[in-house]
C-alpha cells in the first residue's frame, strides 16, 4: 500500500511521464529531467551515536535507519533557441544545464526530438 496521497491518472502520455492528482485535484508532472532522465531515488537516513575513530573514539554505531527519497535538483528553465527564434521551456537538472552549455541548445533539442519528445 502506498503511503502517498497522490493517485495516478489513467492516462500516461506518449513520452512516459505520468500525470498525478493530489488531494486538491491539481495535476502535476513527474519529477524527471527531460535531458538526463534523473528522477527521485530511494535510500536511507542513518542515525548514529558514538565518537568517530579518527577523533580517537570507539567508532560510530548505527542506531536507526529511516527510509527517505533523494530528489533531483530540477529547475524550470526558459532557454533561447536561436534556430527557431523563440524561447523553449524545459524541466532540467543542473547537470543538464551544464550539458546545454557544453554541447549547445540546438544539439540537445535535436536529440530530444530524435527520441520522440515534442519541444
Amino acid at each position: 500500500m502506498s503511503r502517498s496521497t497522490n493517485r495516478a491518472c489513467s492516462n500516461a502520455n506518449e513520452f512516459g511521464t505520468i500525470s498525478f492528482l493530489n488531494d486538491q485535484g491539481l495535476i502535476f508532472m513527474s519529477k524527471v529531467c527531460q535531458i538526463t532522465q534523473r528522477k527521485p531515488s530511494k535510500g536511507f537516513r542513518y542515525v548514529t551515536r558514538g565518537i568517530a575513530k579518527k577523533k580517537k573514539g570507539i567508532g560510530l554505531k548505527v542506531t536507526g535507519k529511516t527510509r527517505r527519497c533523494f530528489q533531483p535538483n530540477l529547475q524550470e528553465k526558459r532557454v533561447w533557441f536561436p534556430e527557431e527564434k523563440r524561447f523553449v521551456t524545459l524541466r532540467l537538472s543542473c547537470a543538464a544545464m551544464r550539458t546545454i552549455e557544453k554541447l549547445g541548445v540546438a544539439h540537445v533539442i535535436g536529440d530530444l526530438r530524435k527520441n520522440g519528445q515534442k519541444i
